[in-house]
């Protein structure tokens, strides 16, 4: 009955054009500040939470053009309860992360990880503009062990596509990158280190490094210390690391999850035959 709800509101905001007018005075918005090179301050349509929004930055279209992954938005906002747990893995400027904090309250707890500079300075500047003393944030990122590696980091626009390996998303500049060193640190060594108990929903998305991710946290899935993860999938991400989307869903299921595509207004659909998941959002449920 949700998902009918939730499809007859947004119709109604549609034949409304509530959404068509908000977008173009955030356009108009965006184009004044643009022509003065600088940064404001707006709420972020979908999360509806004061951001810094850099005319420069990916997610400016988030801002201007259309809510960004809002059936993401809907899974959080069914399964954040106060005082749950949410990790973000690949948080960028912390969008996901700003909704959790909300949604969980000062009396739970978000971790959230970003390798990248100018993603990870608007994640501490958002962090900072909603006084969020219960999302931490980490310059760093999460990998199958402790290590330093090497990182492609995109700049502003590119950000969103900083990866590990080489840059193989067709909208990306390769010349907006720079090869430098990070640190990665193994999910279950970092869980040890700081003592956390439960992940009610851990996030992944981490353009193609995703397995990786998992991996490192073999000890927590093992132990179901996660409830939930939500992580996006995409066949030729996946590629560049050697694996398939199919490769996450078998080592979840072995680890005692199942897995499902996560559709429209946050509805969890079977996944029947996984070689033909294709790109997007999965869902694994302990």
């Amino acid at each position: 009955m949700k998902y009918v709800i939730r499809r007859l509101l947004d119709s109604l905001s549609n034949h409304l054009k509530i959404r068509d007018a908000k977008f173009a005075r955030n356009k108009k918005n965006l184009y004044r500040f643009q022509r003065e090179d600088r940064e404001f301050i707006d709420k972020m349509p979908g999360i509806s939470m004061p951001m810094v929004i850099d005319p420069k930055m990916y997610l400016r279209v988030g801002y201007t053009d259309w809510i960004f992954e809002p059936e993401c938005i809907y899974f959080l906002r069914d399964c954040l309860n106060r005082g749950n747990t949410f990790m973000d893995v690949g948080a960028n400027i912390g969008y996901f992360s700003l909704f959790a904090a909300k949604r969980v309250g000062k009396t739970g707890s978000v971790f959230s990880f970003e390798p990248g500079k100018f993603a990870f300075d608007l994640l501490r500047r958002n962090k900072n503009l909603n006084r969020l003393g219960w999302l931490h944030i980490y310059n760093v990122g999460l990998g199958e062990t402790d290590t330093i590696v090497p990182f492609n980091c995109g700049g502003p626009g590119d950000d969103v596509y900083s990866s590990l390996k080489e840059i193989r998303h067709p909208n990306a500049s390769s010349k907006n990158f720079n090869r430098v060193n990070i640190r990665l640190f193994q999910g279950d060594s970092w869980r040890n280190s700081v003592g956390l108990d439960h992940i009610n929903l851990l996030k992944i998305d981490v353009e193609g490094a995703e397995y990786s991710v998992l991996k490192g946290m073999r000890q927590m899935l093992e132990e179901k210390k996660i409830s939930r993860i939500m992580l996006e999938v995409s066949e030729e991400m996946a590629e560049g690391f050697e694996y398939s989307s199919a490769d996450l869903c078998t080592f979840l299921e072995e680890k005692g999850y199942q897995c499902f595509k996560l559709g429209s207004y946050g509805k969890l659909m079977p996944i029947s035959n996984k070689t033909v998941i294709g790109d997007g959002m999965i869902v694994a449920e302990s």
